[in-house]
């Protein structure tokens, strides 16, 4: 599997209390899809794979961010960021004789990516010595 990403990110001050962050990133998976026949393999399974060479999957993940500097040791922070996971070839690639003699485990290729959508709260702590924060987060 080869992936290839950009990532553009930019911070703004827009008051002396108040940073603005946004970001981008771009992802490019390029999976190369090869095997040699089982021989106790499935005509499904050999099917599917034998129509298979490669897989592509690209993605654009977006996150703005906020933070709110009470004092100069305390600041809020909220964040909202749409999140991806690929598809890996082995979970694409996954064939089993599982379940019943009816119902095997065949490749699926088209398997995408899985995306969500986090949302997150802070409030925050620092000085010379230490950082802490507390975090509450929501994932759909």
């Amino acid at each position: 599997m080869t992936n290839i990403g950009v990532y553009l990110k930019d911070d703004y001050f827009a008051t002396d209390n108040l940073m603005l962050s946004g970001a981008l990133r771009y992802d490019y998976f390029y999976s190369k899809i090869g095997k040699r026949r089982a021989s106790d393999e499935r005509p499904e399974t050999s099917k599917v794979l034998d129509n298979a060479s490669s897989k592509t999957q690209n993605i654009l993940t977006r996150s703005i961010s906020t933070v709110y500097f009470l004092n100069e040791n305390f600041s809020l922070a909220a964040n909202i960021s749409h999140n991806f996971k690929a598809a890996k070839p082995s979970q694409m690639m996954q064939a089993t004789p599982a379940g019943t003699g009816d119902n095997p485990t065949i490749p699926n290729i088209d398997l995408s990516n899985k995306t969500s959508q986090t949302y997150e709260l802070g409030l925050r702590y620092s000085n010379a010595n230490s950082f802490v924060g507390l975090t509450g987060f929501y994932t759909k």
